[in-house]
């Protein structure tokens, strides 16, 4: 078994009691806690109660809430991995269990091995996704939380994300897959600056340059390009909008000379 610090709860959901008794010997061999077997409505609090961290359930119960409806509760109140027992493998019965979306099938009868190894990869396979998903909510708060527009590129150039301020930034969002050009315009003075950096993987400023947003209005920004390990970040500062003629032809003739 994977090693836990503490060791895995499982709640087991089966109505026939032989098999339940079973199952929850074999498990306690393997080094599992069970907070206990249960079907129907008791099932659903004593899910409440014990906080399992994996739902063991057998798809065809024969009383009450069927299996695949039974989990559906559970993984409403509680964030956690279903492994389905079945005795049937045909697409029917898998296609009504992934609306839960389940870590796992075990067919019956139940084999030591099969039952070890999907549990086992079941509770890896959530905690990887779990810290996955952790990290990508610290990562958008961090971003929103920056107060610049940050536009991240991959090794093409392609746009892979951008935060909110990018967004206000440039009056509109872009799809994954458009590539920086679209953002700073094919003529800016600062193309060169961009390839260089992407190609080189430095560190480079972005002096001021002019930039169009939507809906047709013009943006004075400056910033730099941040290399990343697989791409680069752009980041850009609002040096304020473009409204002064004068201060519009100056800005275009600096912006041509570099």
């Amino acid at each position: 078994m994977i090693e836990e610090s503490v060791p895995a709860k499982i709640l087991i959901v089966e109505d026939e009691a032989l098999i339940a008794h079973e199952i929850r010997n074999r498990l306690t061999k393997m080094g599992w806690e069970v907070v206990g077997t249960a079907f129907g409505e008791e099932a659903v609090e004593l899910a409440r109660e014990t906080r399992p961290d994996l739902l063991l359930c057998d798809i065809q119960l024969r009383h009450g809430l069927s299996g695949i409806d039974l989990s559906a509760r559970i993984q409403a109140m509680m964030d956690i991995p279903i492994v389905f027992l079945t005795a049937f493998s045909d697409e029917d019965t898998v296609a009504k269990a992934k609306k839960v979306t389940p870590f796992g099938y075990i067919i019956k009868p139940v084999e030591n091995r099969d039952l070890q190894i999907t549990i086992e990869m079941a509770l890896y396979k959530f905690r990887v996704e779990k810290e996955l998903k952790e990290k990508q909510q610290l990562l958008e708060t961090a971003l929103a939380c920056i107060g610049n527009a940050l536009i991240f590129l991959d090794q093409e150039g392609k746009i892979i994300n951008i935060n909110q301020d990018a967004r206000e930034l440039l009056g509109r969002d872009l799809d994954a897959g458009a590539v920086w050009r679209q953002v700073l315009g094919e003529r800016s003075s600062v193309v060169g600056n961009v390839k260089s950096a992407l190609r080189d993987k430095n560190l480079t400023k972005l002096p001021p340059f002019l930039m169009q947003r939507a809906p047709g209005t013009t943006k004075l920004v400056d910033g730099i390009v941040g290399p990343m390990e697989e791409g680069a970040v752009l980041i850009l500062r609002d040096l304020g909008d473009i409204e002064d003629p004068v201060k519009l032809g100056a800005t275009e003739i600096y912006d041509r000379l570099g």
